[in-house]
Formats: structure tokens, sequence, C-alpha cells
């Protein structure tokens, strides 16, 4: 007669205690890398640099087509309500910007660089509600030309302080 291995292997249910990680002298470490930082880590959120505000209420939308002023330059539009009195909140910004003018992509990228140049000079624009529109030749034109027609439109606006 033949006997068989056994085909199971033991293996204990119980694992080994955690070991603490070898360390090395301070004199085998790297070399050109500090250990920590020489400065303590910074507490609360960041100061902002520039605001602007989104906006998400009908309202908004409501006020810029009754009494909100226009300005076109190029391929861009801007409308704006500016706020009654004098208000210490941030200018809030909207933008419309068509299919037409290309993929969502091409759409986020153009926003995504208005709302930057908006950002940087968030502190000489008046507190109001801005909508921006864009038309569909707005992707075919450079950086330059497209945040220079912003500029036109605010100065046309009167926005700046």
């Amino acid at each position: 007669m033949v006997e068989e291995a056994p085909s199971e292997a033991h293996v204990p249910t119980q694992q080994p205690p955690p070991r603490q990680e070898a360390r090395f002298s301070s004199s085998h470490g790297h070399a050109s890398r500090p250990e920590r930082s020489s400065f303590p880590p910074t507490q609360g959120p960041r100061p902002p640099v520039g605001l602007i505000w989104r906006i998400r209420d009908r309202r908004s939308f409501v006020e810029l087509r009754r009494r909100g002023r226009r300005a076109h330059h190029g391929v861009v539009t801007v409308t704006l309500a500016a706020a009654s009195g004098a208000s210490i909140d941030p200018p809030r910004v909207g933008f419309a910007i068509s299919r037409k003018v290309g993929s969502a992509v091409v759409r986020n990228r153009i926003r995504r660089q208005i709302q930057a140049h908006l950002r940087s000079i968030s502190d000489t624009m008046t507190s109001g509600v801005y909508l921006f529109s864009l038309k569909p030749g707005a992707a075919e034109i450079d950086r330059v030309a497209l945040l220079g027609d912003v500029d036109a439109c605010l100065d046309r606006l009167g926005s700046r302080r």
C-alpha cells in the first residue's frame, strides 16, 4: 500500500507580534534631504489671494436680466448688475458658454482661464453680479486676446475701482 503525503500545510492562526522598524543612525541617513521641515506646519486656511464667488441662485440671473448692463468686445459679452450701496462682498461671477464654442474640455479650459484672470484682478472689480458670455469663435483666439476682450468689457462697464 502507498501512503500519500498530507496535502494541507500547518499554518498557525496567530500572527507574530509586530516588530519595530529598523532605524538607521543619522550617519546612515540620506545626506541631501533633511528629516523634518525646520518650519512648523501652518494652522487654519491660507489667506485668500483674490476672491470671486459663483452665482448659485435663480434670483441673481433674474436680476441680471432685469437691471443688468451689457458690454461687448470681440468674442466676449459681460452683463453686470452692480451691487446696490456699498457692499463689501466679493464679485459674483457666472458663465454662459454655448456648445458651439467647443467641446466640454475646451469650454472648461476657457472658463478656468477667465476665472484665474478675474481672481487676479478681483480687488479692482466692483461688487456685483457678472455674467460672462462667449461667442463661438472664443476657442480659436489665443489666451492673451481673450483676456484682453474681458478687460475691455470690464472697462466699458466701468466696473473697475
